[in-house]
Parts: C-alpha cells; sequence; structure tokens
C-alpha cells in the first residue's frame, strides 16, 4: 500500500489587507504590535485553509515575509543596501494579457561586509506554526548559493577573499538556523534552489558564470553547499524545490530540466524534491537515478497559460470550501498513485512519552513555549 503526503510548496498569495498592512507599517502607520496581530490573522487563515483541503504537512504560507529569501538579509547584518528588487530581476515571460516584464539588476549591489546575524531567521515562524496546528510543519529556507546574488567582484573582496569564503559563511548561518529549528522540534526542512533552472536561460546562466564559476561548477558546488546545509541532522526530513520563477503569472526561464536533473538526483542528499511544470513548457521525468538517500517527490502543479493560473491560484487562496473540493481530491489522488512516501513515525523517542497518550512530555524552547515535538514524514 503507498502512503502519500500531501503540501504546499511553501508560499500562498498574501492577502490584500496583509500587504497594506506592511506598507502601512514601514510608513510608520501601524505600530509593530498592530501589525503582527495582522500578520498573525494571515498565518491562521492560511493554516486553516490547508487543513481543510485535507493536507498532511502544513506551512504559514511565508505570510511573514517579503520574499522567500528575505529572511537572511533581514536577520543578517552585512549584505548591504538592498530591498525587493534585489530578488526580482531579470526577463519575466508572461502569456496573454499578463505580458512581458523586465526588471535590472540594482547596480549597486553587493556583500560589504563579514555576515554577523542579528537574530534568528525564521525561528519565530516554526514557533507560531506549530502553535496552530497538529500536524507536521514544513520550514523553507534559500539555498545557499543563491546568495550569489550579493556577490561582487568589485565590491565584496573587502570583506571576503573569494566567493567560496562568503558563501561559506552563508552556509554556517543556514546550518545555525537548522540547528536552531531541529531544537525546537521540527522535523521537515525545505531548501529553495530556484537559481539551479535559471543556469539555462541565457541572461541568467551568464550571470551566474560572471561571478566566477562555469555552469558544471555551479550545479557541482551549488549541491556540495546545500548538501553541506543538511549534514549531520538525521532528525530531519529535507526536500529541495527547483522552479523557474513565479511572479504574478509570469516566468524566467523555460524549457527542459534534462540537464540539471541528473546531477541534482544523484547528488543532493535531500530525500524529497519539488518542481513545476509551470507555463514554460512541458515537464518530462526521466529515469536519471537518485542518491541513497533521495526517497520524496513532489510536483507542483501549474497551469498551461499565465491567466489560467492566475485564476486558479486566486480562487485557492479565497475559498477554503473549493480548496477542499473534487480538484484538490483528484490532485491527492494523483499523488498517491504516483510518490510513495514512507508513514509518520515518532521522533526523538529518547526524549519523549507516546504523543497520543496524556503523559506526553513537554520541552522548553526558549520563546515562551512548551511544545511536543513533532512527527516527522
Amino acid at each position: 500500500m503507498i502512503t502519500a503526503h500531501t503540501d504546499v510548496v511553501g508560499s500562498l498569495l498574501r492577502p490584500v489587507a496583509l500587504r497594506k498592512a506592511r506598507d502601512d507599517w514601514v510608513a510608520g502607520r501601524l505600530n509593530h504590535a498592530q501589525f503582527k496581530s495582522i500578520e498573525d490573522r494571515a498565518v491562521d487563515e492560511a493554516v486553516s485553509l490547508q487543513e481543510a483541503a485535507g493536507l498532511d504537512i502544513v506551512t504559514d504560507g511565508e505570510m511573514r515575509r517579503l520574499s522567500f529569501q528575505s529572511p537572511m538579509t533581514e536577520a543578517v547584518d552585512g549584505f548591504g543596501p538592498w530591498d525587493l528588487n534585489v530578488f526580482l530581476w531579470g526577463h519575466w515571460h508572461g502569456a496573454g494579457a499578463v505580458g512581458e516584464r523586465r526588471r535590472d539588476r540594482p547596480v549597486d549591489l553587493g556583500v560589504v561586509s563579514r555576515l554577523v546575524r542579528k537574530r534568528h531567521l525564521v525561528a519565530e515562524e516554526f514557533v507560531y506554526l506549530r502553535r496552530r496546528t497538529s500536524r507536521v510543519a514544513k520550514v523553507t529556507l534559500p539555498s545557499p548559493s543563491l546568495f550569489v546574488n550579493f556577490w561582487s567582484p568589485e565590491r565584496s573582496q573587502s570583506a571576503y577573499a573569494s566567493l567560496d569564503h562568503f558563501l561559506a559563511d552563508v552556509v554556517a548561518i543556514l546550518r545555525d538556523e537548522v540547528a536552531e529549528l531541529v531544537r525546537l522540534g521540527a522535523t521537515y526542512v525545505q531548501i529553495d534552489a530556484p537559481h539551479y533552472p535559471l543556469l539555462l536561460a541565457p541572461a541568467t546562466g551568464s550571470f551566474y558564470e560572471s561571478r566566477g564559476w562555469t555552469f558544471d561548477q555551479w550545479l557541482s558546488r551549488g549541491i556540495e553547499l546545500d548538501n553541506a546545509v543538511m549534514a549531520g541532522f538525521a532528525e530531519v526530513t529535507f526536500a529541495i524545490h527547483l522552479c523557474r520563477g513565479n511572479q504574478e503569472s509570469r516566468w524566467l526561464v523555460a524549457g527542459d530540466y534534462e540537464p540539471i536533473a541528473r546531477p541534482i538526483f544523484q547528488r543532493i542528499h535531500a530525500r524529497g524534491f519539488s518542481s513545476n511544470t509551470t507555463m514554460s513548457g512541458r515537464a518530462r521525468l526521466h529515469r536519471c537515478g537518485t542518491s541513497r538517500t533521495t526517497r520524496r517527490w513532489f510536483l507542483d502543479w501549474s497551469a498551461p497559460s499565465g491567466r489560467k493560473r492566475r485564476r486558479r491560484k486566486t480562487s485557492f487562496v479565497a475559498s477554503r470550501k473549493q480548496a477542499a473540493s473534487c480538484r484538490w481530491n483528484a490532485w491527492r489522488s494523483a499523488l498517491s498513485a504516483a510518490l510513495p512516501l514512507r508513514s509518520l513515525e515518532t521522533t526523538f523517542p529518547s526524549r519523549m512519552k507516546d504523543a497520543s497518550s496524556r503523559g506526553c512530555a513537554k520541552l522548553h524552547d526558549g520563546y515562551g513555549d512548551s511544545f511536543v515535538p513533532s512527527t516527522t514524514v
């Protein structure tokens, strides 16, 4: 019998009220407590939506993030000046009325001093999510080599002797974050690595190679860095996510994953993989082998056109009832047929009693909360 677990890739569309609240908070029209209350409500709604849809694994919808990458730059000093455009540059393609959009990479971008962490990146997100659900809570972290975006051969060498030295510090920060998440009871962490498909696009591929590594080096070194983040955390199920970019129903790169699929599938130490079929062409799956630790596979089913994708995603977020409808049932059936995943098993056996018993042990996390360790997937 096949046991399948279902979850969203990570982010959900942020409600209009939350986007307005962030603008008001930045402008000083809301204080911090008022803004956090609105953020909390958005997370609560995201969790309720996923649970109503029957998902086994839930996220907070990344409601607290400016970008999926921004926890690093918000929590760590040394990256220099940045804003949302840092994460959105490139030639974005769109179907039909959506149209294309070009954003230039900020010219003054570059790490300017040694990285110093001010606080943990996503621990607060996880602690709040853990309180709001009895299901497996998934946390997402950016892949370390994504931050080559902040490497400037001209501006950064006063801080770091080389790109390798810079990314080594990024890995160290991410490993510290995983260690904190494990201490708090996290058992499922996803590494977001959309930059691997970006190597396939001429414009973004040439940028990455201009930082000093060839295409092959980006794959080999990038995978080594991802594996370094994951190494030694036996309590955690790690997944890795690839995509072609998604911004207002636009994408950055089209074509086949084949040039990157074999090295990633064979070398990555994650147990799960998620990708998308996107608007940019058919996805083809090849039998290219996997590492021994890779067990779990996910597909992010996207619509064939930008217009249809936007309509479906909006309906997913707007209507809890519709999210639990036959479309979801069909999606879950497809996953159950295609994706053999291992069953739930209890973690931390030496530190807790049966989590279903009335006497289950509670741990204290340092964030003013006590908790029962979760289960792993």
